[in-house]
């Protein structure tokens, strides 16, 4: 607090509308307009951007049996909010994706390489402050089945391009123009910056797929995951001496463990030629077990004394999905739509998809 209003002395306009601010909650909304993004936005719309790029890897029928090659394209769209009591600290996330790759058999296994490239935003709906993101991803995945077990693990490594923008929306009292009705004129400053973020992640599971009669299947899951956010300092430009920030770097990460259940019903009978169409039904937990998001240090430029703006923790959360699946003996469509859901935060994703065997 007291950084930005020393910072807000270069400023007689930002200074006057912090003063002159109606109640505390107006003050409030004004300070969050002078601050960067800091709630872990940038962190949960690079994870789930990866996450939903890894999801091929569980699906057991694409383990054709006509051919162990095999190439795949998937588009992918999120949704998400987090939405914490207090007036500062959440954010709202939107991110549209394209991914795909090629897979072939070894004496080992079935080992692939794949893309990622989405293009997301994470906005904070208190103030008008938007960090949008270009996420281009590539990874090595292995996959091995026996009998129904499948094991599975991927490695990645993402370079994400991000352009911050944060806008102070402030009043002045007693300085409206002569035809305005009321005695408060609106002003506004712009401050934006560039810099870069590059995302690394493994991932390592297994599932069984078991057959309950003709037409059932039930499909334990059990993963280990691990992701890290390295975000680079940056200057803003353009605010102001009062509100330009200097923000310095920041690291994130995370180590969880994914523990689900499917229950699928085909629609059809089993047959050699073709996948019959099926629906599934997936519930379960993702439970954090270390790392912490980075604290966000930046200071404005010509104060100089930095301050510290504390992260939340990151929550472990339930899941659930729906699927839609069907196919021949050498290809593989489907549709998923599926919702991750713990305390103030909540995304929802849809996922279309085509995999080939030639």
């Amino acid at each position: 607090m007291t950084a930005i209003l020393d910072a807000a002395g270069g400023d007689t306009a930002i200074e006057n509308s912090l003063l002159e601010a109606d109640d505390e909650e107006s003050l409030q909304t004004q300070i969050l307009g002078l601050t960067p993004e800091y709630s872990g936005g940038n962190f949960d719309l690079a994870t789930s951007s990866s996450r939903l790029a890894a999801a091929h890897l569980y699906d057991h029928e694409t383990m054709f049996s006509v051919s162990d090659t095999r190439i795949w394209v998937e588009s992918y769209y999120l949704n998400g909010d987090y939405d914490p009591d207090s007036i500062a600290g959440g954010y709202s996330l939107g991110s549209f994706g394209l991914t795909g790759g090629y897979e072939a058999g070894t004496p080992f296994g079935r080992v692939g390489l794949s893309a990622n490239i989405s293009w997301g935003s994470n906005s904070n709906g208190t103030v008008d402050a938007e960090v949008d993101a270009s996420h281009y991803e590539a990874a090595l995945h292995w996959r091995e089945q026996l009998g129904g077990l499948l094991m599975f693990a991927r490695g990645s490594f993402a370079y994400v391009g991000y352009s911050s923008e944060r806008t102070f929306e402030g009043d002045l009292d007693g300085t409206a123009d002569d035809d305005e009705d009321d005695d408060e004129a609106g002003f506004l400053r712009v401050a934006s910056g560039d810099f870069d973020g590059l995302l690394y992640s493994g991932l390592v599971g297994a599932s069984y797929q078991a057959k309950l009669g003709q037409r059932f299947t039930l499909t334990p899951l059990v993963s280990l995951e691990y992701f890290r956010l390295d975000e680079d300092g940056y200057e803003e430009t353009g605010g102001g001496d009062g509100m330009n920030l200097i923000v310095e770097d920041r690291s994130s990460d995370s180590l969880s463990i994914n523990s689900t259940l499917a229950l699928a019903y085909a629609i059809g009978p089993q047959q050699p030629d073709m996948i019959p169409m099926s629906i599934e039904i997936e519930a379960g937990r993702r439970t954090v077990l270390n790392g912490s998001l980075g604290d966000t240090i930046a200071e404005f430029e010509d104060v100089g004394d930095s301050f510290r703006l504390m992260a939340p923790d990151i929550e472990s959360a339930w899941l659930g999905e729906i699927s839609i699946i069907g196919g021949g003996y050498d290809f593989l469509w489907s549709v998923n739509a599926a919702a991750e859901h713990e305390g103030d935060r909540t995304v929802y994703s849809l996922r279309a998809g085509l995999g080939i065997a030639f």
